[in-house]
């Protein structure tokens, strides 16, 4: 008894130390690998939050498996403070990240550290002007800089904006109490243009034919389908099958009353002269095929039947003649997939000040780009669109979606591009869902999808 309690004793101990190994080996490893180094001013951790900076920097560290240390410095700190700043941190970091704002500071800390790659974080400049060359000079093509994907990021905002605008529409649809036929409004008609408006600043114009692509292929990338009555080769088949089957149910009958009649002995010919005057010179029945019917020597049963089958085609084929009158039959063959869907037309307006606008009421959508943060103040109720680095919890009701191009927002891509020896590059920015009253969860999970 007494060994097999030393016996478990050792198996306890054996599996805990296991345990023990396995939690703290990947722990040792990860902070055994160099980390990456992040500078940024501390007038940024009031605008973006600590607590949201914390989340970003712990996802990082999750996502690359190696520590990220924030270094915050002063707004006034001179190159040399930020270049010790740094220094001090770490000897040996596997990258050090400045943002533009800190360009000198980062060629000075290159000069001193030329073996450790030096990342600069360019942000929202176009893509074909090179801010960073006419400080660098020489020592340009040594560094790691990238910069915002406008164009990448514009084409997402006008899936969204689109997203936004018809999800609303649809949502004004559903909440009608009537049908939308017996409506004066119907947001399917395709008359009713929506227009988006955005706010942008001069430097980044070349971006607007990106939003205009995203805002066109809405219908394509998201398949959103729109109510409508679609009708295929398929269900048109059906009905004229279903016509052809009340015809051939009305000619069956009228076989039966027609070889009754003839089988009736003599004593019946003055209701077979009944029947006769109603047929035509061919014998084909002409007169009410239903009172034949009831006349003629047939079973309960069977004229029972008989008179179910022509009152089944009789209205039936009243029920088709009010089809035949509503849809045109000639036109029901579509192609396969169906029909195209009724499509809300949508239109991008640009605008480099929010004095440009007049009429706010005709907006449907705005997006927020550098400027333009005038129209936050006159809370429409219409979707917005937010470029902006604020802490998501400080934001305004009104705003469905933040577009994040911080630093710390493009922080796990850089790195991984540093790693993978890309020197120049594009890197998206993060979107963000704010307010989910605006759009459906179908559509917003599509969004997600393509984010």
């Amino acid at each position: 008894m007494l060994k097999k309690i030393k016996l478990k004793n050792k198996v306890t101990i054996i599996i805990a130390v296991i345990m023990v190994i396995a939690v703290s080996v990947p722990l040792i490893i990860f902070h055994s690998r160099s980390p990456v180094l992040m500078v940024f001013e501390e007038s940024f951790l009031l605008l973006y939050g600590e607590e949201r900076l914390q989340n970003e920097k712990r996802a990082a560290s999750l996502s690359l498996f190696r520590p990220v240390i924030a270094i915050p410095v002063s707004n006034d700190a001179g190159d040399d403070i930020v270049s010790l700043a740094v220094i001090d941190t770490s000897n040996k970091p596997f990258c050090v990240l400045f943002p533009f704002r800190f360009i000198g500071a980062a060629k000075l800390y290159y000069d001193q550290n030329p073996h450790i790659p030096v990342v600069i974080l360019e942000g929202r400049f176009c893509e074909y002007t090179t801010p960073s060359a006419s400080i660098l000079k020489d020592d340009y093509d040594e560094f790691y800089i990238y910069k915002t994907d406008i164009s990448t990021d514009f084409y997402r905002a006008g899936l969204t904006a689109a997203a936004l605008v018809i999800s609303a529409e649809k949502a004004k649809a559903q909440a009608q109490e009537q049908d939308l036929e017996e409506t004066d409004y119907n947001p399917w008609d395709g008359t009713t243009e929506k227009n988006i408006a955005v706010f942008y600043e001069t430097n980044l114009i070349q971006a607007n034919r990106a939003f205009v692509k995203g805002l066109n292929a809405f219908y394509d990338v998201i398949e959103y389908i729109e109510p409508q009555i679609i009708i295929t080769d398929k269900i048109a088949a059906i009905i004229s099958q279903l016509v052809v089957l009340s015809e051939q149910a009305l000619i069956i009958g009228e076989q039966i009353l027609s070889e009754q009649s003839e089988e009736d002995d003599e004593t019946a010919e003055n209701e077979a002269g009944t029947t006769s005057e109603n047929t035509d010179s061919q014998g084909n029945l002409t007169g009410n095929s239903l009172e034949i019917a009831e006349n003629s020597e047939l079973s309960d049963e069977n004229k029972n039947e008989l008179s179910e089958i022509f009152e089944f085609g009789e209205d039936f084929e009243q029920e088709i003649d009010k089809i035949d009158d509503f849809f045109d039959f000639n036109s029901l063959h579509t192609a396969d997939p169906p029909v195209e869907p009724y499509k809300i037309p949508l239109e991008a307006q640009f605008f480099t000040s929010f004095t440009q606008i007049s009429h706010i009421s005709d907006l449907s959508c705005v997006v927020l780009v550098d400027t333009g943060v005038e129209f936050l103040e006159r809370k429409a109720d219409i979707p917005v669109i937010f470029y902006s680095w604020v802490c998501l919890s400080m934001m305004p009701e009104n705003i469905d979606i933040v577009i994040d191009d911080s630093p710390w927002a493009q922080i796990v891509q850089a790195v991984k591009m540093v790693k993978a020896g890309s020197k120049k590059g594009l890197i998206p920015s993060k979107f963000h869902f704010i307010g989910n009253n605006n759009i459906d969860k179908q559509t917003m999970r599509k969004i997600k999808k393509i984010w």
